[in-house]
């Protein structure tokens, strides 16, 4: 199941900037490091995959 979009900080790494018919034509990269300024949290729209534990059913013709 993926959940509703949500902002996560790293999440917009590469940041594309896209031309008219959708192709990315340069990037503004968010490193993590000091190559980005501390001010930056790259944030970013995410649509996380909800995870749940193993469900067992144990079946059996009574």
């Amino acid at each position: 199941a993926i959940q509703e979009p949500t902002e996560k900080i790293n999440a917009d790494n590469l940041r594309c900037t896209y031309d008219k018919d959708g192709n990315c034509i340069s990037l503004n990269i968010c490193y993590g490091d000091d190559r980005t300024p501390a001010s930056d949290d790259c944030v970013g729209m995410v649509e996380e995959r909800a995870w749940s534990s193993p469900i067992y059913v144990e079946y059996g013709s009574n």
